[in-house]
């Protein structure tokens, strides 16, 4: 694993059967976090053995489920996903939610519908503000941030409200699941954010 900011480590081996979405390793008091999953191998184990293992795994959205329930099994560990994707868990969702929740001091999460129904958000409240954004949005090392649009989107129009909504919330750093970065994250991205939702029509439907 690699240390990109305190207390995060972007893992190695991202999986196939998450369209090779990278996960990320979150150092906490009240239990080690994975967002999103790597891909089960034994080197991996080891690594995150060490840090102490994991006691929560927050999935973004059903695309991402991948090894997840290996995960679960190997380490005690417990799921937790949008209410509305829990079906796309075999072995269970142990903590779901429908709206915006507080699950601890440190860690928001949100609901960004539009990429999926369920897809959310993990904004970890250190740092100025960590968003772990799976999906949602997308960004480069030059500063660009902006909702991803697939053809397998779900709806284009609703994934433009959620990340307006995003900027209701307080971060500063940008972690996307899918982006080539130099660092491993994105700074100043709300503000990067912003700009490019500025220049966009609010007839969403029209919006590219």
């Amino acid at each position: 694993m690699r240390d990109i900011l305190p207390r995060v480590y972007s893992c190695e081996f991202s999986s196939p059967k998450t369209y090779e979405a990278s996960a990320y390793f979150i150092l906490s008091e009240r239990g080690n976090i994975l967002v999103e999953v790597p891909e089960f191998v034994p080197r991996m184990l080891t690594e995150l053995e060490f840090f102490g293992g994991v006691r929560y795994i927050f999935l973004t959205h059903r695309d991402d489920v991948g090894d997840a329930c290996k995960f679960k099994k190997h380490f005690d560990a417990r799921i937790i996903m949008h209410e509305s994707e829990r079906d796309h868990v075999t072995c269970g969702v142990d903590i779901s939610f429908e709206d915006d929740f507080q699950f601890d001091q440190e860690i928001t999460l949100i609901h960004t519908p539009g990429h999926s129904p369920g897809a959310a958000c993990l904004l970890l409240n250190i740092e100025g503000g960590i968003l772990f954004c799976g999906d949602h949005l997308l960004g480069n090392d030059h500063g660009l941030v902006r909702p991803v649009r697939f053809e397998w989107t779900w709806n284009w129009e609703q994934q433009l409200e959620s990340a307006r909504k995003l900027l209701t919330y307080p971060f500063e750093i940008v972690i996307p699941a899918h982006a080539s970065l130099k660092n491993g994250y994105i700074n100043n991205g709300k503000k990067a954010l912003k700009e490019w939702l500025d220049k966009q029509p609010r007839e969403s439907n029209r919006a590219k």
